[in-house]
């Protein structure tokens, strides 16, 4: 399996609860409460250059039991929180960076231009429900204020959820423009293709 994912103005009480519980809150509906369709759509290839999603080497810095190697920056009741560096392959942050400004352009939102991440560890999910996600800001600062603050002030979110689904990594993104309450679900299969506009939990995907 899991090698793969091993080898994987209002305020921000608003903002983080809806770039942090959104995606979780959904994955049990049978309906899509917040006006997301399921879609059918036949895939649709987001990288010009195939090379970058067909590395071998890990993903993420983790064990065969899905704990990290590295230690976190941040330590919270429910969720540990990583720098990128160190705990995500270089290749796997262009990958997501990649394919987050191809879907912020296909929504008309606001691409990422040298954007810093973090890791967030979600300690009671597993790697089928949302125990690896990946959180973009716009800086150093930005990540210091609102990667702990639920109350900063965030106008943007970037966050994608790493999806095991059919021993595969699939990629949940949400994107949103809060200033002009703008909200996208995605789901990007292993292959780097567009394949709903919806999260990978609710997809019925098929392996390849």
């Amino acid at each position: 399996m899991s090698r793969s994912i091993k080898e994987a103005h209002h305020t921000c009480i608003f903002y983080n609860l809806v770039a942090f519980l959104f995606l979780f809150a959904i994955t049990s509906c049978s309906e899509n409460l917040f006006g997301f369709g399921y879609s059918d759509m036949a895939p649709v290839p987001i990288h010009a250059d195939e090379t970058l999603i067909k590395r071998t080497e890990p993903m993420l810095m983790i064990n065969d039991e899905f704990e990290p190697l590295v230690p976190p920056r941040y330590v919270q009741l429910k969720r540990d929180i990583y720098d990128c560096k160190g705990m995500i392959a270089p290749w796997v942050q262009q990958m997501l960076i990649d394919e987050f400004n191809f879907l912020a352009k296909r929504s008309k939102l606001q691409q990422m231009v040298e954007p810093v991440c973090v890791m967030y560890l979600e300690k009671d999910l597993g790697p089928k429900t949302g125990r690896f996600s990946v959180h973009f800001y716009e800086n150093e600062t930005e990540l210091e204020k609102c990667s702990t603050n639920l109350r900063c002030k965030l106008k943007r979110a970037r966050n994608v959820v790493l999806v095991l689904k059919n021993e595969h990594v699939y990629r949940s993104y949400f994107l949103s423009d809060f200033v002009n309450e703008k909200y996208f679900l995605y789901c990007v299969n292993p292959q780097g293709e567009l394949i709903g506009n919806s999260t990978c939990y609710t997809m019925d995907v098929k392996s390849r």
